[in-house]
């Protein structure tokens, strides 16, 4: 009969000590959705800079070289001639190998007007 006492205390009084931890939940909680959303925001940022047209031209050189160099690495050294197409339409060297394709057009444009 005591608990019931009690436990009616507790609900006609309130509990202080619950409502601390309610509220401390609630304070950590929001830490964390805050903190998730700024790994959000952070992973948004590096998609955004990770794009071909902010990319400086350091970077485009530096990936054009890469990118042609697995491509060789593909087609020469590991010799895989099944799958041509898969090796230079991936999406990561699509850019490059219509920049490569763009260079050789203005090559032999130039060898043949002159």
């Amino acid at each position: 009969m005591n608990s019931y006492k009690t436990i009616l205390e507790v609900i006609e009084l309130g509990d202080k000590d619950n409502k601390d931890v309610y509220t401390e939940l609630l304070k950590t909680e929001e830490n964390v959705l805050k903190t998730i959303n700024n790994v959000i925001q952070y992973e948004q940022q590096i998609k955004l800079k990770d794009v071909f047209l902010n990319k400086s031209i350091y970077d485009i050189i530096h990936d054009f070289s890469n990118t042609w160099f697995s491509i060789y690495k593909d087609i020469f050294i590991i010799k895989d001639y099944k799958s041509l197409s898969h090796i230079f339409l991936s999406n990561e060297r699509k850019v490059y190998v219509g920049i490569m394709i763009i260079l050789m057009a203005v090559i032999i444009f130039i060898v043949f007007v002159s």
